[in-house]
């Protein structure tokens, strides 16, 4: 054998040997990232069933004894109101309805709906509050429920709130007993004030539609009605909102009289 041949033959040996290195390191680090993957992913999991945290061993049972804290909850209201609810009580939760925080509001309306005619008093708390904030789609519709919880017990405070309530107050009284249906009866009176007093046409329109909604038992609102159904022949010059006012009449009356789909 020559010097040169046994200066290559080393050299030819080395170069599988450094790859093979090289493959057995990079076999390591994919091993190494594969054990901290998995144990990332074990304290995800260990933390989310409610056991401890990855820095100390898990209690068998952790997710049943948890503190609320430590639980996974989701964003549900759950409303229980006590039988024995007091008047307080129901001022608190109408005071609440003012409150700057929408959960809070939206949580108030769904109470005093738990608690159903026995939240008769904050109606105009109610109304007041739908008028101030009726662009909080969440808030109106907690108000709507609760207003329509409370039923006919809420009648004498709409047709008050019809009476003496701002604008705004009155548009939502007037919505609100539609929404009772034939269970605001005992509002016609107040509602055939405002069909025929109002100064707002939009309010107007609501009383007619709220009448209509009552049925038959509004038969007192007929004569009102009809005048404000006016001659259907008449020009009106424009005037959407007087137009509006007509329509609606019109319904009131065949829904009052049950000519609709007739």
């Amino acid at each position: 054998m020559s010097p040169r041949a046994s200066r290559i033959r080393p050299s030819r040996v080395a170069r599988p040997r450094g790859r093979e290195a090289k493959r057995s390191r990079v076999r390591l680090i994919a091993l190494a990232v594969g054990a901290v993957a998995l144990a990332v992913v074990g304290a995800v999991r260990l933390v989310n069933r409610g056991g401890k945290a990855p820095d100390g061993p898990a209690t068998p049972g952790a997710s049943a004894t948890a503190s609320p804290a430590a639980t996974p909850t989701r964003d549900v209201t759950v409303v229980s109101v006590p039988a024995s609810y007091s008047d307080a009580g129901v001022a608190r939760l109408a005071a609440q309805l003012r409150a700057p925080s929408l959960r809070s509001r939206v949580e108030a309306a769904e109470s005093l709906a738990a608690l159903g005619p026995r939240a008769r008093e904050a109606v105009p708390a109610l109304l007041n509050a739908m008028a101030r904030r009726n662009s909080e789609i969440e808030f109106a519709r907690a108000v709507s429920k609760a207003i329509k919880a409370i039923g006919p017990a809420a009648v004498p405070q709409l047709a008050a709130v019809l009476r003496s309530g701002n604008s705004q107050a009155r548009f939502h009284a007037a919505a609100a007993l539609n929404r009772l249906g034939p269970d605001g009866a005992g509002a016609t009176d107040a509602l055939i004030e405002v069909l025929e007093g109002d100064e707002d046409m939009t309010v107007r329109s609501n009383a007619a539609v709220a009448l209509g909604a009552i049925g038959p038992a509004a038969s007192a609102a007929l004569p009102a009605l009809k005048r404000a159904a006016g001659n259907p022949n008449e020009r009106l010059g424009g005037n959407a909102a007087k137009a509006e006012l007509r329509v609606r009449a019109q319904m009131a009356i065949d829904q009052i009289k049950g000519t609709i789909g007739k």
